[in-house]
């Protein structure tokens, strides 16, 4: 778990081979090179005095104790640690359920504190239970906005999985590239952002290759293709930010279920980048996709995109279209108490009127 764990294991590895060696050399004073000089058949240990096979058992069942004491005294320590950070991440994590991002801050800080050797040695000794605890604290910080922070966690979270053995072309190792890449994203790190989703979708399409197309590696190749349409939008680069898009689309269509309420956000996105590179007909195509997939399987967003199509129509200069369509809205908001979208409506048709 850090360097004292290291140096506790090294020491206890060290006492065992030479109780080992001591038993050998005692019984079989042959079995080795070197030889256990006794100037008499008897040796004095403190205030006793032993035969010389009696007393190198002896010395060797006290080295072995001695370890095993080491080694379970360090294991209580950790798992106490251990607890003390799960009830740390699960108070904070519990705060944030409650929409108390202030009170999860004092936990989120605790655990920070307990994790401090595994982020000072890059999570290289850490065991994997800490690691996917370390996992769990890097979204209390992505939640709670401290992205840097985040970003260390996850990295180190990557460092301590691959040295506990986990191939870094794993599905989580993965996950964590996207988060890292997406944060990047929100920081404005276009380049590394970049990369990452790059990576990802990379790492993705060959898992897809070789067969291995569940649900959430489809999901996350999706979210990469996805997070390079937004990168390419926030930079004022709209027709490479479509090609992702679509690549996203085709990609969800061939692999995911059809029904995946997914869907019906992809379209939508990509009806905004068509309406940024002022191909409206193409926008108004994506936006009828949108809405229909959401009458089918997820019914309390339709009217978002049924909104948008109304907006288009006025931009296309078809008001009468426009018209029907926020009267249509506003009826079936105030049936449906919907007064932010009833308010929504009014305002547009309000507009149109004068």
């Amino acid at each position: 778990r850090s360097n004292e764990y290291k140096s506790y294991l090294r020491l206890m590895a060290c006492i065992r081979y030479f109780a080992r060696r001591y038993l050998n050399s005692v019984t079989n004073e042959t079995r080795f090179k070197w030889r256990i000089k006794c100037r008499s058949s008897h040796r004095s240990y403190g205030n006793h005095t032993h035969h010389s096979e009696t007393s190198g058992r002896h010395y060797a069942k006290t080295c072995l104790m001695a370890s095993s004491a080491g080694v379970f005294s360090f294991l209580s320590q950790d798992a106490q640690s251990i607890s003390s950070l799960k009830k740390e991440i699960g108070t904070a994590t519990m705060h944030l359920h409650q929409a108390e991002p202030h009170l999860a801050e004092e936990n989120f800080r605790n655990a920070l504190k307990i994790l401090g050797d595994d982020l000072e040695n890059r999570g290289r000794h850490s065991a994997i239970e800490r690691v996917y605890l370390m996992d769990q604290l890097g979204n209390i910080a992505l939640q709670l906005e401290h992205y840097e922070v985040a970003l260390d966690l996850y990295r180190t979270t990557i460092e301590g999985l691959v040295a506990n053995g986990i191939s870094r072309n794993d599905r989580m190792i993965t996950e964590l590239s996207l988060k890292i890449a997406q944060i990047y994203a929100i920081l404005g790190d276009t380049t590394n952002a970049e990369i990452g989703f790059m990576t990802c979708i990379a790492i993705t399409n060959n898992q897809i290759a070789q067969g291995k197309s569940d649900v959430k590696t489809v999901q996350m190749i999706g979210l990469a293709y996805e997070g390079l349409g937004k990168l390419y939008v926030s930079v004022g680069k709209p027709d490479q930010a479509i090609k992702w898009y679509e690549h996203a689309i085709q990609s969800a269509e061939r692999l995911l279920n059809l029904s995946d309420p997914h869907l019906s956000v992809l379209y939508s996105d990509a009806a905004d980048v068509y309406e940024t590179l002022g191909q409206l007909d193409k926008s108004l195509e994506m936006i009828k996709l949108s809405e229909d997939h959401a009458a089918k399987h997820m019914p309390l967003y339709t009217q978002r995109f049924t909104i948008k199509r109304a907006d288009l129509y006025r931009k296309l200069g078809e008001t009468a279209k426009a018209i029907e369509l926020y009267q249509t809205l506003a009826q079936l908001s105030e049936e449906r108490l919907d007064y932010v979208v009833l308010h929504e409506v009014k305002a547009k048709l309000k507009q149109l009127e004068s």
